[in-house]
């Protein structure tokens, strides 16, 4: 196998939309922990939270997509693989967890595509989970701050 026909069996859409969907599969369970945190938590002293929290956003959202990737191979039998991870369950699960590891960076990639060829804001009221966890900056960059109006000053009392 050449480089140009790996290649091509790599980056092609059905890629693409296994990224998208570890990415999805990460923020409904980022949602539903995140949101449930202090529940799952009982209240209690800043050392007993800040541990799990840690934890959480330290180990086990970085590395979440690339299991969730590697899950979904063994799950997702008949999905179009490409060529060389249909031969063997190894070959599929490393390409399960090489697409979870670049699924936030596709995503960011097609939220700033559909960005620039529309006027409507995909997902800038909340930065993506995934992508904060894999430490790829956003590709859009920052809003620069509105200028305040010159003040008037009052008319002067003659």
């Amino acid at each position: 196998m050449d480089i140009n026909s790996l290649a091509s069996s790599i980056f092609n859409v059905q890629t693409i939309y296994l990224c998208l969907a570890i990415y999805v599969v990460t923020y409904l369970i980022r949602r539903i922990i995140e949101g449930t945190w202090s529940i799952l938590i009982q209240q209690g002293d800043a050392k007993k939270v800040s541990v799990p929290s840690r934890v959480w956003d330290e180990i086990i959202v970085p590395i979440l997509p690339i299991l969730i990737g590697g899950g979904l191979s063994f799950a997702a039998k008949t999905f179009v693989w490409p060529d060389f991870a249909i031969k063997t369950k190894l070959a599929r699960f490393l390409y399960g967890c090489i697409c979870g590891l670049f699924s936030a960076f596709i995503y960011n990639r097609i939220r700033g595509w559909l960005k620039s060829k529309t006027d409507v804001s995909v997902g800038e009221a909340d930065e993506p989970p995934a992508l904060k966890a894999s430490g790829v900056e956003s590709p859009d960059p920052p809003a620069p701050p509105k200028a305040e109006p010159p003040k008037s000053e009052p008319p002067k009392a003659a």
